[in-house]
């Protein structure tokens, strides 16, 4: 790409898009001025062609609801209306966990089970886990689960796997709790080659060793693989197996973020061009303020159930017991609305059709591929629903801002 070229595509950015690129542009300097090891500094116009302001964002809605009335007749209503939504108005997929044994994602023990009942009601809409806790499971019954959802949807699955995090989850697997990462990376090769339908050498129960290959063929010739990442060092795990991520906004900004998908990105191993699926917290009103005002609330208590919930998985580890035990309950408070006020200032689609584009334009920036929108964190079902139809504009808009960039 020549000079004039560059020079146009970056007098074309928005005033915002600009600011962030000449900011990132600047901190890649001096990281690598303080790295003696870090590859020769890029220039200037080699680093703008790699930000690619004509790529499309795609839009995904993602389940992981804190708790759910166990006595409550109607509680998938939510998850099947705003599934019947998503494929009428064209967003890209459907993302449902695997959680165990405890009230934070209570409805989602098995997302193969899920995704079966929601290949029946749709005809076009991706099908996704996210995620599969590998090492809860034998590889060989997880590709004979998903190839059944697989022909039910007609080809469109694709599972993230975890490697698990909860040491209560692991009554499933007690043994596999220790290994658990290791596990996840050796299931890796298995997955893919049993999709494809090569044989898998195993001892029966005579202690003979025999050929299996896993049943139904599923239609799709290689299984769409994403890695669960939560930290910065996940990524380059990912890009090590050759996997998609699939990701949060937790323990990393934006701008954090960024970086970490250009780094995965260069090193990739796999074949074809890895894809980014980025998880956060939804919720579109037109009102200005009322988003943030509804959303408050319900995303407090969300956070606050999904961290009780890693606080008694961290009371298991001896190095943060003690971290852990020392915070009183005006810490735990402090704690609450910092976090709280974080994600809906800079890590949400909390807010306008407005504001929450000019936050999309940041994702796009950063090299995320989908918006997988967590919509169902303790609002009310029609709110929530009354949101998604906003959520449709935020999306007509983004693509209206890559047709019109050069």
């Amino acid at each position: 790409m020549d000079s004039v070229t560059v020079k146009s595509r970056l007098d074309a950015l928005s005033t915002e898009k600009r600011e962030l690129f000449q900011r990132r542009l600047r901190e890649h300097h001096r990281r690598l001025a303080g790295t003696p090891e870090a590859p020769p500094v890029e220039e200037p116009a080699r680093l703008a062609a790699r930000v690619d302001v004509t790529r499309s964002l795609q839009f995904s809605l993602f389940f992981f609801s804190s708790s759910a009335a166990s006595d409550d007749p109607r509680k998938y209503e939510l998850l099947l209306r705003c599934v019947e939504l998503a494929e009428a108005e064209g967003l890209h997929a459907i993302w449902t966990p695997e959680r165990h044994f405890v009230d934070f994602g209570s409805l989602f023990p098995n997302p193969a089970v899920l995704g079966a009942a929601l290949a029946a009601r749709t005809s076009r809409i991706g099908i996704r886990a996210g995620s599969v806790a590998v090492p809860l499971h034998d590889p060989l019954r997880v590709v004979e689960e998903w190839s059944v959802v697989d022909n039910l949807s007609g080809g469109r699955v694709g599972i993230s796997l975890a490697s698990g995090w909860h040491p209560d989850d692991f009554v499933l697997a007690p043994d596999a709790f220790a290994e658990r990462h290791r596990h996840t990376a050796e299931a890796v090769a298995l997955l893919r080659s049993a999709w494809r339908g090569e044989p898998v050498r195993r001892a029966n129960g005579l202690q003979q060793m025999v050929e299996v290959t896993p049943r139904p063929r599923p239609l799709q010739r290689e299984l769409p693989l994403w890695l669960t990442v939560v930290r910065s060092g996940g990524f380059a795990h990912a890009s090590r197996l050759g996997l998609n991520v699939l990701t949060g906004l937790m323990d990393l900004d934006v701008e954090e973020l960024g970086r970490c998908v250009s780094e995965y990105r260069r090193d990739f191993s796999g074949e074809g061009p890895p894809r980014v699926t980025l998880t956060v917290h939804t919720h579109v009103r037109p009102e200005p303020g009322r988003a943030r005002a509804a959303a408050h609330g319900p995303l407090r208590s969300y956070l606050r159930s999904f961290i009780h919930t890693s606080r008694n998985s961290l009371m298991a580890q001896p190095e943060a017991r003690a971290a852990v035990e020392g915070l009183t309950a005006l810490d735990e408070e402090a704690i609450m609305s910092r976090i709280t006020d974080r994600y809906l200032e800079s890590r949400s689609l909390i807010g306008t059709p407005e504001e929450c584009a000019g936050f999309v334009d940041r994702l796009s920036l950063a090299g995320v591929d989908e918006v997988a929108c967590l919509v169902d964190f303790g609002m009310p079902g029609d709110e929530v629903f009354e949101g998604l139809t906003h959520l449709l504009r935020v999306r007509d808009e983004a693509e209206r801002r890559r047709e019109a960039s050069p």
